[in-house]
């Protein structure tokens, strides 16, 4: 293990240069020199058995349409609240329905003017790749400009639409500007955070206008505290579009129809201390994550689980923070370097 991994695993919530700096270093210089291990382990055969599965030229999913059918009743219904809540389970794709939606109103011409807030980075990103997908793989777009963590001097585009795609902490920093927009559309990510007093401004001020309508994201609008479902429901005046399609048990439906994969729940074992120090953890409420998802029996054996995945399956690891993030890539890239190593050495001539 290398010298910036171990300072990593010891103090990882330093930001120090043995904390998340190095670590988040090693795991850059590891990736820029291992790139091509999986051509030259596993080079595809131009030969041989092959299983396609070609996707369909379909925009959406018929529940995803279902949802936008429910929004556009919702839009076109002048006496109706003029917000709604659009819940999906994770994976459903809500950003891509709400993105369609959006086109939609646009060609129809029912909408010039959209905000799309996201509560972090991430998000924004996500919306934008998204946009860029829908416009560029399906024909008929309208012409849009897209602004990006910037309102700028859009309101002087000529395009068919404008779509500004910023974090809601530059949207209540600008409420302001907000309001000469001229919003048509607000559509709110992740709208559960939407309730806090300074995301909720976004909303109040943009609703001001007498013409927009705002669209919450949720995957799950009822999982939040009490108090902060009823905020939710009380923003949207209880008014929440879901496809009937998914029934009363959407995961397994989804599961089924092969959107979602199928959860394979399984407990790691590890030594009795590391259960002493979850038992413990309990009793203090401001032990942070990275205390147990770095302690290094966890750690490894979380390690271990992901390289025992097939080499030509791919792999979606949830890690508890940043700091676990940049742990786990930088000791799997090093474990795969010396894979790599290994294979050289196999077939290097005598």
């Amino acid at each position: 293990m290398s010298d910036a991994l171990t300072a990593f695993l010891e103090d990882p919530l330093s930001e120090g240069p043995r904390g998340n700096s190095a670590a988040r270093q090693f795991a850059i210089d590891v990736s820029e020199s291992d790139r091509g291990i999986d051509e030259a382990i596993n080079p595809e055969s131009p030969t041989g058995q092959r299983r396609l599965v070609l996707k369909s030229q379909d925009a959406l999913f018929s529940y995803q349409q279902e949802i936008v059918d429910g929004l556009h009743t919702w839009f076109c219904q002048q006496d109706n609240h003029r917000g709604t809540l659009v819940s999906l389970p994770t994976g459903a794709g809500k950003t891509r329905t709400a993105v369609w939606f959006a086109r939609e109103l646009a060609t129809r011409q029912l909408a010039r003017t959209v905000l799309w807030v996201a509560p972090s980075s991430e998000l924004v990103e996500q919306a934008v790749g998204c946009i860029e997908d829908l416009w560029t793989r399906f024909a008929g777009a309208p012409s849009t400009e897209l602004l990006i963590n910037t309102f700028g001097d859009g309101n002087k585009s000529r395009q068919d639409l404008r779509v500004f795609v910023c974090t809601a902490q530059l949207a209540a920093r600008r409420l302001e500007t907000l309001a000469d927009l001229n919003i048509d559309l607000l559509v709110f990510d992740e709208a559960h955070q939407a309730v806090a007093r300074t995301f909720r401004q976004v909303i109040s001020r943009v609703l001001e206008s007498g013409k927009a309508r705002a669209v919450g994201l949720s995957a799950t609008p009822g999982r939040a505290t009490e108090d902060e479902s009823e905020d939710l429901r009380d923003l949207f005046k209880g008014q929440i579009i879901t496809a009937s399609e998914l029934g009363k048990s959407p995961v397994e439906h989804l599961i089924q129809k092969g959107v979602l994969s199928a959860l394979e729940v399984s407990l790691l074992p590890l030594p009795e201390h590391h259960e002493g120090s979850r038992v413990r953890s309990l009793d203090r409420r401001y032990l942070s994550l990275d205390d147990l998802a770095l302690t290094a029996a966890r750690f490894w054996a979380v390690v271990d689980v992901i390289e025992s995945r097939p080499q030509t399956s791919k792999t979606l690891v949830f890690g508890a923070s940043l700091a676990h993030c940049y742990a786990l890539a930088g000791a799997l890239h090093k474990k795969a370097e010396s894979v790599k190593a290994g294979a050289e050495a196999l077939v290097k001539p005598k």
